[in-house]
């Protein structure tokens, strides 16, 4: 026996006996990690009897409440619990609703989360009863008003546990304090049609908290050398120039090379820089940015002698545009993004840009995928960035290393 195991007793009733085989069903054939494991299932005249996995560990609150911990912890112990949720959520044979997220079903060990404590479950689509009440100090707006919980009912829980993180560690998301905002507000919207949809959505929105914490370094890793970005809009006057240059002005304030490059079906901007300020092989330096004018395909093979970031102004996406192994962003409105679809849309290396929308619409528009989106704040002038547009930027930038770092 190379592990500790724990005997569950039940005393038999119709409530227990139901919860008691909703969960042996559950662990019986889940394989997910941070579940425990079912060895045996028992019962006599009296009682039920699960034989399973011992986990001792610390509790979540106990975890957190540590003042030592990290973002980085911090924010992983989230993460592997949106991955545990999805995994009893897309179970083949009977998708789970685990109903009762809560800080004492939550046990960490050596870094490891794990989830026990099933008994509250419910198969998905099962008709609501009286007894698929969660914890009182969990309740939902569905359980309180005895509707049927979904998915997003264990959203709400996972909304709960980050407003707990955040209220005990304020000093090291201080700089995301908006963010954890828009994840909280959306976990827990009273109205679960209008909540985040899922915990992979959840996780697109934490990934933004611990990447390239120091994000005004995040360019100096050598992995941002050479990257190219080509940037394609779903029609004209989409915002394609305007993100292009405002992208090369902010690399330029963080002192980091970038180069704006003009193609075949991006061109114009050029035509207004003064061509006596060419500094060196053809390449623009204009308010302190690199701009490489389009002069003809066969000028490009000399761009790969140039260290920094490349940034393609692609003009309107034409449907044969999807470069392999590089990073894209697609300007995009809402309104049009049903127009834009392709077989690579969801691929990692993809990254929407939601121009022209109002903070509601985009929100709306963001609960619901788990593509990568950022609104892009309005500025008149990309060569003189504020405050809102340094912030969209730095988004767009931190998205862009952690797609490099998974397609190496």
């Amino acid at each position: 026996m190379d592990s500790l195991r724990v005997v569950k007793r039940i005393e038999k009733s119709p409530i227990n006996v139901n919860s008691y085989f909703v969960e042996i069903n559950i662990l019986r054939d889940a394989v997910i990690k941070g579940i425990p494991i079912i060895y045996d299932v028992e019962e006599d005249d009296k009682y039920l009897y699960i034989i399973e996995e011992y986990i001792q560990g610390e509790t979540f609150m106990e975890y957190i409440t540590n003042i030592r911990r990290t973002k980085a912890e911090l924010i992983k112990c989230i993460v592997d619990i949106c991955d545990i949720i999805t995994g009893i959520h897309s179970l083949q044979s009977n998708p789970v609703i685990y109903n009762d997220l809560k800080s004492e079903n939550i046990l960490i060990k050596e870094g490891k989360v794990y989830l026990i404590d099933f008994g509250n479950c419910r198969i998905l689509g099962n008709k609501f009863d009286n007894d698929a009440r969660a914890s009182v100090s969990n309740v939902t707006p569905e359980h309180l008003n005895l509707m049927e919980p979904d998915i997003t009912t264990d959203v709400y829980g996972i909304g709960v546990l980050i407003q707990m993180v955040y209220q005990y560690h304020k000093n090291i998301f201080e700089e995301d304090k908006e963010l954890i905002n828009v994840i909280v507000s959306g976990c827990m919207e009273s109205n679960n049609f209008n909540r985040i949809a899922n915990p992979d959505i959840v996780k697109k929105y934490l990934s933004q908290c611990i990447l390239y914490e120091d994000s005004d370094n995040a360019v100096n890793d050598t992995s941002a050398k050479g990257i190219k970005v080509y940037v394609y809009g779903c029609r004209e006057y989409a915002g394609v120039t305007h993100f292009s240059i405002g992208f090369t002005r902010f690399l330029s304030e963080l002192k980091e090379k970038s180069v704006y490059i003009e193609t075949e079906n991006g061109r114009g901007f050029t035509e207004y820089l003064d061509k006596n300020s060419i500094k060196h092989r053809g390449v623009i330096n204009y308010e302190k940015c690199e701009i490489w004018p389009y002069y003809g395909g066969f000028i490009y093979e000399h761009i790969s002698e140039f260290e920094g970031m490349h940034i393609y102004d692609g003009g309107v996406y034409r449907g044969d545009d999807i470069r392999d192994g590089v990073v894209i962003v697609v300007i995009t409105d809402i309104k049009s993004f049903g127009e834009l679809m392709y077989e690579q849309s969801s691929e990692m290396n993809v990254i929407y840009v939601v121009n022209f929308s109002d903070e509601a619409g985009f929100k709306r528009f963001d609960r619901k995928t788990e593509r990568q989106a950022v609104n892009m704040p309005y500025f008149a002038n990309p060569l003189k960035l504020n405050n809102d547009s340094r912030i969209f930027y730095k988004k767009i930038l931190n998205l862009i290393l952690k797609n490099q770092g998974c397609n190496r």
